[in-house]
């Protein structure tokens, strides 16, 4: 048996696992006091977490939520009209956290929240311990793992998220929030606007574009009617800044032109016109808008816009 294997199927994971309450439906889903969300280590996982805690919290608004997440996507949770709980699982302890009432998993574990959300297709494989020693009553994901015992298996549909998280809560009759129109802080706003106009601290209209983007439009010859700011890149002036501050330059671009998934489905989330390059195919489905698959049709949609 590999090693892999043996972890999977360990005694102490087995005892963790057994030992998990029984649900009662719809018992189980009333009378809420404690959620705990969970957002996974990819870049684009933040986004469906930060949907589902929306309706999570107009849905619950005396229940205490509780965010699991990466240290550099805890400023992003800001967004939310309330700000959750944070504990975070890829803590530095070699520095300072960003915030004081930011905490780490372990604070949260044996707290037996009633509810505790994973909304992905997997748990990832290294948060399954951690999750399970907070010892939650109910975990709820799109998942069929071992470690769940809500599954909501909604088929992918084209429209992917957030039209999946949507559902998500609807099938578990919480409602859904479909308008919610997210907004980074003014706060922010304010640190974006600094960087672009450090004198003035107001930045003129810009387009806001990753580095491969920008190369197409500027190697065709194409009109580029305002100030670039590219989000990567030698030339770049937002590389390495806080995600919640790049979210902020994301939102108040009048443009959004990107070859990478990551800001295409930032912009898409943030409500911005936005045209993407999906060379690859590796775009995640997001609302009805899409990106183009090639170069003729990218500038195209460009010229259109």
């Amino acid at each position: 048996m590999s090693f892999s294997l043996k972890r999977l199927f360990s005694s102490s994971r087995s005892r963790l696992i057994g030992s998990r309450k029984q649900i009662h439906l719809p018992d189980c889903l009333t009378g809420v006091s404690s959620m705990v969300v969970v957002s996974g280590p990819d870049d684009l996982d933040v986004w469906p977490a930060l949907l589902l805690c929306n309706n999570l919290q107009k849905r619950f608004s005396d229940a205490s939520l509780t965010v699991l997440c990466r240290q550099t996507d805890v400023g992003l949770f800001s967004m939310l009209e309330w700000r959750p709980g944070v504990a975070v699982y890829d803590a530095d302890k070699r520095k300072e956290k960003t915030r004081e009432d930011t905490k780490e998993v372990e604070s949260l574990r044996g707290t037996g929240p009633d509810l505790l959300f994973v909304p992905y297709d997997q748990i990832p494989a290294d948060l399954t311990d951690s999750i399970l020693r907070i010892e939650p009553s109910v975990i709820i994901s799109f998942s069929g793992e071992d470690a769940v015992n809500l599954s909501v298996r909604i088929a992918s549909t084209e429209a992917g998220c957030p039209d999946r998280i949507h559902r998500l809560c609807e099938t578990l009759g919480f409602g859904s929030d479909r308008e919610w129109e997210p907004s980074v802080t003014a706060h922010d706003s304010y640190a974006a606007s600094e960087l672009l106009a450090p004198v003035s601290g107001r930045a003129l209209p810009y387009i806001f574009a990753s580095s491969g983007a920008a190369d197409v439009l500027r190697k065709c010859h194409e009109e580029i009617p305002l100030k670039l700011v590219q989000s990567s890149g030698k030339d770049s002036l937002v590389e390495g800044l806080d995600r919640n501050v790049r979210a902020a330059l994301v939102q108040e671009a009048s443009v959004i032109a990107t070859d990478e998934p990551d800001l295409w489905v930032e912009a898409l989330f943030l409500r911005v016109p936005v045209v993407g390059l999906d060379r690859k195919g590796t775009f995640p489905a997001w609302g009805e808008q899409r990106p183009a698959s090639d170069r003729v049709e990218f500038l195209e949609t460009w010229e259109s816009l």
